[in-house]
């Protein structure tokens, strides 16, 4: 065997061993959210007057954004938090991202015409960007 391919195998094994703990953190950090039932009750509770229409093209954005399935979309509430979403994707912070709240922010603008970057905090909510997004030009309106 050459030295060549002794180092691809080390490689390998090394990736190996370095990605299966996180992987199993990602899979126990998203399974609080796969285990949920749906959540339009949540949101139709949180925003009433919204038509659900609006309250599901808003988070097949965020999946789509995130890379979710869209069947996933109504597993998310109103109080979780984006950042937290975004950490139990990437539970090592020496891991590259997929650039995931970079599409939202850009989604968002297309969308809805705000900006991610203004409103950003590792406490915003997905209800809190959703009443900017959709609820407040609809107040505006009237």
């Amino acid at each position: 065997m050459s030295v060549q391919y002794l180092f691809v195998i080390i490689f390998a094994v090394v990736v190996v061993i370095w990605s299966v703990p996180i992987e199993r953190a990602r899979a126990v950090a998203l399974r609080m959210y796969w285990l949920r039932s749906c959540s339009g009750r949540a949101w139709k509770r949180e925003f009433p007057s919204v038509p659900k229409s609006d309250v599901r093209s808003f988070l097949q954005l965020f999946v789509q954004a995130f890379a979710f399935p869209r069947n996933r979309a109504l597993q998310f509430l109103p109080s979780d938090r984006v950042f937290d979403v975004y950490q139990a994707i990437y539970p090592s912070k020496y891991l590259p991202d997929a650039l995931e709240l970079e599409t939202l922010a850009k989604e968002l603008d297309r969308m809805y015409r705000i900006s991610l970057e203004e409103l950003w905090s590792e406490e915003l909510t997905l209800g809190q960007l959703f009443d900017v997004a959709v609820c407040q030009p609809l107040y505006k309106q009237l």
